[in-house]
């Protein structure tokens, strides 16, 4: 499932697309968020936004108690990719995040990099975006090619909504202003 040149492109890029490999997984997948919307955890975060548009649904955290979740944890093909992409003999399953942006959502995702929201660090490290609808090319994911190396500490996370996610703070740098200087980048989606 994962090719030299996949792992060769992780390992510069910091991205890689992996079409299909989880293909047998969207089903199962859809039923676990279908059970996620309809009981949401105190981890819930729903974003409304002020025009009025669809709603934007986050829940984390929930493979243990959703059976599709745990399924895809210890039988789909998701470590295997980890470790190979990683380039290590093991992974480990860290959490699961889930998204619902509904048709018609005018929450723009804020550039960000992902490790400064978990509470670990490390050099190893994957996150699969796998979505379970097909997704136009003009709205899906974007990663910046290289980001990955751009920071010993990290950029500070805020939430989707703008607002910080450490009251404290923390010891991060400021993030790049990717949006306003998109031609200075390499652009990844």
């Amino acid at each position: 499932m994962v090719s030299e040149e996949d792992i060769d492109s992780f390992q510069r890029d910091g991205v890689v697309v992996l079409r299909g490999v989880f293909s047998d997984w969207v089903e199962p997948l859809r039923e676990g968020m279908a059970a996620v919307h309809a009981a949401p955890s105190a981890l819930e975060r729903t974003y409304r936004p002020q025009d009025g548009s669809a709603a934007f649904f986050q829940d984390f955290c929930r493979w243990s108690d959703i059976p599709a979740f745990q399924r895809y944890v210890y039988e789909s093909p998701a470590a295997a990719i980890a470790a190979q992409l990683m380039q290590s003999n093991s992974a480990r399953f860290f959490h699961d995040h889930t998204l619902i942006k509904w048709p018609g959502n005018s929450t723009v995702t804020p550039w960000h990099q992902d490790e400064p929201y978990y509470c670990v660090r490390g050099e190893q490290s994957v996150s699969f975006w796998t979505p379970l609808d097909p997704v136009e090319q003009a709205i899906s994911l974007q990663c910046v090619a290289t980001s990955h190396r751009w920071s010993e500490k990290g950029f500070r996370p805020d939430r989707f909504d703008g607002s910080a996610l450490y009251a404290q703070g923390g010891d991060f740098d400021a993030p790049r202003d990717i949006e306003a200087n998109r031609d200075a980048y390499r652009i990844l989606s």
